[in-house]
This record gives C-alpha cells, sequence and structure tokens, in this order.
C-alpha cells in the first residue's frame, strides 16, 4: 500500500537539494516552457521570477545534467561585499559607469580563469597565457576562487599591477588606477579572444537578493552587472569563444533597477518563470500538481496523481486543488513547503482532513509569515517587518480598506517614520496581499502580484490578506 509519508517533496533550499537528494532535481524536474533549451541557447541569459520561483532550481538542475561537452559552475553573490565592491574603480565618473567598468573587469578576469583551468582548453596566444598566470599569481588574483574574494584583493590598498611582460604600467595615484583596471580588462578580453577550442562553460550568477538592502548604489551595481553580462556575452558569441554567463534575478529586484535598457533586455534576453497560469481550467493540470506528481513518482511509479490517491477530493467544500493552491503565491517553494508540512502531520498512509488542518496551520506559522518576512527584508527594515505583520493581527480580517489599516498602523509608535504606502506597496508586490476591484461596477475581480506582474497597489481598491497568512495571523474567516 502506498504510504503519503514516504514522499520527500523537495528542500526550501535549492543547493541542499542538490547535494541530498540530487534525483529531485534530475528526474523530479518539470520544464514545461522549455528553460533548460533557453538557458543553453546564446540569446536568453537573463531569468527572473519571483523569490521561490526555481531560480536556482535551474543552477542545480543545469549543474546536475552537465556532461562532457559542457562544464558548468556557479558563482554565488551570497555575502558579496558591495561597499568594497564600490572602491574597485576610483576616480569622479559617474557611479553607472564606475560600476559597470567594475563588473567587466570581474567577469572578463573570471571567464579567463575557467578556460585557463580547462585542460582541454587551446589558446593561440600560449605564451602571453602563461606570462598572465605568472604575473597574476604573483599578484594574488590566480587562481580565482571566487568574484567575492577577487573584489577584496582588487580593491585593497597594497593591491598593486605591474605586468612589464605586457607593457603596462601601475600608476600610485588615484588618477590612474581607474586607467589600470581599464587596461587589465582589455588585456584580459584581449586573451580570451585566443580562445577557440575549449569544453562549452555554462557561468550561473544567482543570490542577487542575498543582503539585498533599499539604498540606490545596490541597484546601480546589480544594474551595471546585468548589462555587462549582456556585453560580455554578445563579445563571447562574436568572437566564437564557447563559454556564457547566466544572471538569475528576482523580478522585484529587476523592476526597481534604475536602467533606461531594463525593457530591451527584458524583451530579448530574458525568460521569466512563471507557475500561475491564466486559464487553466483544470486546477490537476497546474504546472505545481505536475512537479509534486512526478517527485511522487520517484517513490511510486505507477501513481497518476497524488491528490487525487492520497487526498479527499473536497476539503471546507472547496475542490482539493483549488484549496491548497490558493495557499501559495503559485511558486514550488510554497507548494512543496505546504506539501511536506502537511505530510508531516499525517499519522497514516493517507491524508486525513485533520492532517490538512495541522499541517496548513503549521506552513502558515513556521514557513509562510517568515517568508513573506524574509521577501519585504531590504525595503523594509527587518525589525519593523513583524511590527507590520502585527497589524494585520490586530485586525484579524481578510479584507479591509487601506483607511482601515492606516488606522491601526498609525497606532504603532515604532511604525510612524515609515510611510504607510511604501510598507502596502511592498506587501502587495511579494503578494502578501492582493486587491480585489469592480469592472463596471458589477463584477468583483481579485488579484495578486504573482498572478499579474503589472499590476500595482491601488489605495482606493478593497484589500484582501493573502490566505497563507490567516491561521498565523488569527484572521478570522
Amino acid at each position: 500500500m502506498k504510504d503519503f509519508r514516504k514522499i520527500n517533496f523537495g528542500y526550501m533550499d535549492a543547493v541542499q537539494e542538490g547535494q541530498e537528494r540530487p534525483d529531485l532535481l534530475i528526474k523530479g524536474y518539470v520544464d514545461n516552457d522549455k528553460i533548460v533549451e533557453k538557458a543553453l541557447d546564446k540569446t536568453t541569459f537573463l531569468f527572473l521570477g519571483y523569490k521561490g520561483s526555481g531560480k536556482s532550481s535551474l543552477s542545480e538542475h543545469l549543474r546536475l545534467n552537465s556532461d562532457e561537452d559542457t562544464i558548468v559552475s556557479q558563482e554565488g553573490l551570497k555575502d558579496f561585499p558591495y561597499k568594497t565592491f564600490n572602491k574597485i574603480v576610483a576616480g569622479d565618473a559617474e557611479k553607472e559607469i564606475k560600476a559597470r567598468n567594475a563588473w567587466r573587469w570581474l567577469l572578463s578576469i573570471k571567464v579567463l580563469g575557467k578556460l585557463i583551468e580547462d585542460p582541454d582548453a587551446h589558446a593561440d596566444d600560449e605564451v602571453e597565457i602563461r606570462n598572465f598566470v605568472e604575473v597574476f599569481s604573483q599578484a594574488g588574483l590566480f587562481p580565482i576562487s571566487d568574484m567575492s574574494a577577487l573584489v577584496r584583493k582588487t580593491s585593497s590598498k597594497t593591491f598593486k599591477i605591474t605586468i612589464k611582460a605586457f607593457s603596462l604600467k601601475q600608476c600610485d595615484n588615484q588618477e590612474n588606477a581607474e586607467v589600470s583596471i581599464d587596461m587589465s580588462t582589455e588585456l584580459v578580453l584581449k586573451l580570451l579572444k585566443s580562445y577557440k577550442e575549449s569544453h562549452r562553460h555554462i557561468i550561473v550568477i544567482d543570490d542577487l537578493d542575498d543582503n539585498i538592502t533599499n539604498r540606490e548604489d545596490r541597484f546601480i551595481s546589480i544594474a551595471a552587472l546585468i548589462n555587462e553580462v549582456k556585453t560580455l556575452n554578445n563579445f563571447m558569441i562574436k568572437e566564437n569563444i564557447p563559454v556564457k554567463i547566466i544572471t538569475l534575478c528576482r523580478t522585484d529586484i529587476f523592476d526597481r533597477l534604475p536602467d533606461a535598457n531594463k525593457n530591451k533586455i527584458r524583451r530579448d534576453n530574458s525568460f521569466t518563470l512563471s507557475w500561475y497560469k491564466e486559464g487553466v481550467n483544470t486546477p490537476s493540470d497546474s504546472p505545481l500538481i505536475q512537479l509534486v506528481n512526478k517527485r511522487a513518482r520517484l517513490v511510486y511509479p505507477d501513481l497518476r496523481d497524488v491528490l487525487s490517491y492520497f487526498f479527499p477530493s473536497k476539503y471546507d467544500g472547496y475542490g482539493i486543488y483549488n484549496y491548497l493552491l490558493d495557499f501559495t503565491r503559485h511558486t514550488p517553494r510554497d507548494f512543496i513547503q505546504l506539501m511536506n508540512c502537511i505530510r508531516d502531520q499525517c499519522q497514516g498512509n493517507r491524508v486525513s482532513m485533520s492532517a490538512i488542518d495541522k499541517g496548513i496551520k503549521e506552513y502558515s506559522l513556521e514557513y509562510f509569515v517568515t517568508e513573506i518576512q524574509d521577501e519585504m527584508a531590504g525595503y523594509i527594515d527587518y525589525d519593523k517587518t513583524k511590527l507590520i505583520l502585527g497589524v494585520f493581527a490586530i485586525m484579524r480580517k481578510r479584507e479591509f480598506s487601506f483607511q482601515e489599516f492606516h488606522r491601526n498602523y498609525s497606532n504603532v509608535k515604532e511604525l510612524r517614520d515609515t510611510d504607510v504606502s511604501e510598507v502596502m506597496r511592498v506587501l502587495y508586490d511579494c503578494s502578501a496581499i492582493g486587491q480585489i476591484y469592480s469592472i463596471n461596477g458589477q463584477d468583483m475581480m481579485h488579484t495578486f502580484k504573482y498572478r499579474n506582474r503589472n499590476s500595482a497597489f491601488s489605495e482606493k481598491d478593497t484589500i484582501l490578506l493573502h490566505r497563507g497568512l490567516w491561521k498565523a495571523l488569527n484572521v478570522n474567516y
């Protein structure tokens, strides 16, 4: 007899999942939109998605499925030293220009390092490559561990580049420091052009949202990174260099970047991971249902559908598919955690009504409310996120007006210096709240950001608290 408790639907962290249960990311990976094909083609380099939408899972899937012809490496920017990064290029140039020059240096030397480490890679200028390795080793830049270490080394006051073999000179004054980085970058690009034969290399840059703060220079740095990845990829395509850089970025962060070229990149070079499919008439056809079914079949190969086999067909008068999906923001992370929480409450082989109720409560209390807080962080001080969610707990209502929320919000003195309109916009952008509005004064419509990324918060419309928060915040329903 099949036992629901034996199914592991996945982990919060894709990297941990890749290490401990790689089968979940190899055989249990859903690719309805041919995202892997897009990742391997020449054009698409930017993959956007909300937190938990599967960006890091894509990176792990590519790594685990790499073969002898394609080498996939990952460059995580977790704890990336952005303050130190801003010191790499000195001088009085605009922040945007300095950031782009710094990223051009970091990315080009990262790519060259990968080719030098590839035993099957061959360059026309082998002598210059050897000189490069010797000189950059003396400077402490080679071998390259990660870009964070490269940033710290390059920005050090003691850092000097004296490359007599290439007729480059390093001046001590700040006026010429930027020239030195620029000349060094040109050297690296010249060496890259000499490579025509190697394995194919895919470098995946992830964790752009780690320790993100609502600061202009941080967003300028990320915008510069994305632009330089595009520029370097185009350079490598033109020169037939078998390397591609992929960048993973949260949709909400990308939308906030101060960059006039965003729409060009979004249209020509990006793909947005979206698990909410408008117009899907049969909930069982949701890609999230396909995902849990595929992973369940790793344990029970002949299982057709998890929910129809293990769950009651209805709960609280609702069809079980819609009922469970409504507790999520239609992301793999949300739905997998919900399924795991329900599984952990099961006392038998099948899922009881009690297990669903207890699992949803655990999901709301232990996962969903914290996930919302984490997503708000960076735009709002983390210490205030709990107080903001506490306003909903005081109100204990699932539907309310902006004015009603504002009145309760104003009573919390610690929040009076934080603009309530900005808070509501952040809450809407992470789908902690949705809105109810009318069409032609008759039909009432519900919307959340995950359903329509172009929608925006309106103070005039009724606010709807996401169902996933109800249990955690003791909302009456």
